[in-house]
């Protein structure tokens, strides 16, 4: 629902397919073992569930004064003067644009978190946003008008093609043509202008169809820099994929879970709420579904040294350095949990009050009859990483992929943290003790032999044997 499989390319592949969607359809029913235990916890997720945030709206993100996680245009600052402009200004709109049914909230089956906003223009037609994702391209390609952003949002939604990578693509060259490395001449007369919301969609009209400037911006990175000269400073990107609009810079683990993602440019396993901030701004009430004594809340103590006492806002749990890349670690496995046992991020490891690992390994035992444990679980998720990092070894991505534009470090970024920058030594440092506790060599971020055996990947180990490097 809302989702046009863009990242990475999979809409488009489908689109050239002539795949408009998969449909399934389930026939049998689901066998529970533990009916009564289950569906008490259920029942406790959802008393737990009552707590959380106001509903997550797309636009409201956007305009959110106290919001520090969104970057501007190329990573120019943490802070955009039209963002108390943007305060509130999602309302008439929504007012305006709700769905035909009176309703502007959508969600997954059964989730009662309903984070996704749902308009419908009448010369445009609907649209499900996902969550904060979409309104990001206000702030990348500093646009504020929200007709020009339901267009943008809209129409890559009905191509198949990624909003974020269409961002990131159109920032970059409008970012070389307000510095003239671009000229009229190259974009066909379109006048690339920060803001400028006509040329920006001619221009994602022209990467639709691959006219022009747009079949170089909707090619690959390497061809779209070689295509326009190779001293042209490339788009912000890792491992090919575009970066988003979230600040990877002033949080230490982010930087480190987007740098490491083997898909590249993707921070998300490591919004490591229940670690970032244990407590929520009432003291007395965590952050985590488990309480005080959590798994989450005992991981937290013992790499961060919380205490009992409130941290929220305590600046040492998003800038330090220390135990970054092991905590960054275990927050990538408790997410790859989530998504192995198809539950959504933003009610596990995302939201501050979401439900805490040990709850879905009670809930998983109930369900089967066999009994797991939260060990259990990370390993299956260790699992999970090894298969995905040796694929990505396989295509080349070792230790020099997993890093972040040059250009992102000892960057300073006016806003909320105009003194902060991330240091390449203290990175490279946290990407080492990452590896480690993924159980991968340090030096070249390859899963160990021994790390291999041990979690009964001999096939994946055959494979990566014919690496150079691997031991």
């Amino acid at each position: 629902i809302g989702n046009s499989a863009g990242r990475t390319g999979l809409g488009a592949v489908m689109g050239a397919k002539n795949l408009k969607a998969i449909a399934v359809r389930g026939t049998r029913g689901i066998d529970i073992v533990h009916p009564e235990t289950f569906f008490k916890l259920c029942l406790e997720a959802f008393e737990t569930q009552k707590k959380l945030s106001p509903r997550v709206s797309t636009l409201s993100s956007a305009g959110d004064p106290d919001n520090n996680a969104l970057v501007l245009g190329n990573f120019e600052a943490g802070r955009w003067h039209k963002q108390d402009q943007l305060q509130g200004g999602h309302e008439p709109f929504w007012r305006t644009y709700k769905n035909r049914l009176g309703d502007g909230h959508l969600g997954c089956f059964n989730c009662r978190q309903r984070c996704m906003d749902y308009y419908d223009v009448p010369e445009a037609g609907p649209l499900v946003s996902n969550c904060s994702l979409y309104a990001n391209s206000m702030w990348i390609l500093k646009d504020s008008d929200f007709n020009s952003w339901y267009r943008l949002a809209s129409t890559c939604q009905k191509m198949g093609i990624d909003v974020i990578s269409a961002c990131r693509m159109l920032a970059w060259a409008t970012e070389l043509y307000e510095n003239g490395r671009i000229s009229d001449v190259d974009t066909n007369g379109i006048q690339l202008r920060w803001g400028n919301s006509e040329a920006l969609h001619t221009m994602l009209d022209n990467i639709i169809h691959r006219k022009g400037l747009g079949a170089i911006l909707a090619s690959d990175i390497d061809t779209a820099v070689g295509s326009l000269g190779h001293d042209t400073p490339p788009p912000l990107h890792i491992k090919g994929s575009p970066l988003a609009g979230s600040n990877v810079i002033n949080f230490r683990a982010r930087a480190i879970g987007a740098a490491v993602n083997p898909r590249g440019g993707d921070d998300y396993r490591m919004r490591w709420y229940g670690f970032e901030v244990p407590l929520t701004e009432d003291e007395d009430e965590p952050a985590t579904m488990g309480g005080p004594e959590s798994w989450e809340m005992e991981a937290a103590r013992k790499y961060l040294g919380y205490s009992q006492d409130k941290n929220n806002g305590n600046p040492k749990t998003q800038f330090d350095y220390a135990n970054r890349g092991i905590l960054a670690a275990t927050s990538a496995k408790m997410s790859i949990v989530t998504d192995i046992l198809g539950q959504c991020r933003l009610n596990t490891i995302q939201l501050k009050k979401g439900v805490g690992i040990n709850f879905q390994a009670r809930a998983l035992t109930a369900g089967t009859g066999s009994h797991f444990t939260v060990e259990d679980l990370l390993k299956y998720a260790e699992r999970t990483a090894c298969q995905e990092k040796a694929s990505a070894v396989k295509l080349g991505w070792t230790r020099a992929a997993d890093d972040l534009p040059k250009a992102l470090f000892d960057r300073r970024m006016a806003g909320a943290w105009p003194e902060d920058k991330l240091d390449p030594e203290q990175f490279r440092h946290m990407r080492a003790e990452y590896y480690q506790a993924m159980g991968w060599d340090p030096e070249n971020g390859i899963p160990q032999l021994e790390t291999l055996r041990g979690l009964q990947l001999s096939d994946v180990a055959a494979e990566l044997k014919k690496q150079d490097n691997f031991r």
